[in-house]
């Protein structure tokens, strides 16, 4: 009998590790929809909230909602940079990195130019 006609088992199980391996590639790709959501900071609980899958994007941090656009976005890297309204002259330039715990958990480094904050997801 040919190996055609048999159940090889080591085939198999490529094409379900090549399966997860492209599902999980393109759950971490699409970062605007992946970001959006409730987030705190880690040490000093600040409220985050990230509107980035809409037409319409924001950030609010305690309280105040700011305008950004998306100015590049590595999925690579897992990082947005936006260019936000904050009430200056020129919107500031502000860093989004996905900071992975495991392969479904990650946390956010956002990066402003007065400060880093660590987000993680926000309870309730």
């Amino acid at each position: 009998m040919t190996q055609i006609g048999k159940f090889n088992p080591l085939l198999w199980l490529a094409v379900v590790l090549t399966a997860l391996t492209l599902v999980n590639c393109s759950q971490k790709a699409d970062l605007q929809k992946q970001m959006s959501g409730k987030w705190e900071e880690r040490v000093t609980h600040e409220a985050v909230v990230l509107k980035f899958d809409g037409t319409s994007k924001t950030v609010s941090v305690d309280g105040k909602t700011y305008p950004a656009t998306i100015e590049d976005m590595d999925q690579e890297k897992g990082e947005l940079r936006l260019k936000v309204q904050n009430g200056g002259t020129e919107p500031e330039v502000w860093v989004m990195t996905q900071l992975w715990e495991d392969s479904d958990r990650f946390n956010i480094v956002m990066e402003k130019p007065d400060r880093k904050l660590v987000l993680i997801p926000r309870k309730g």
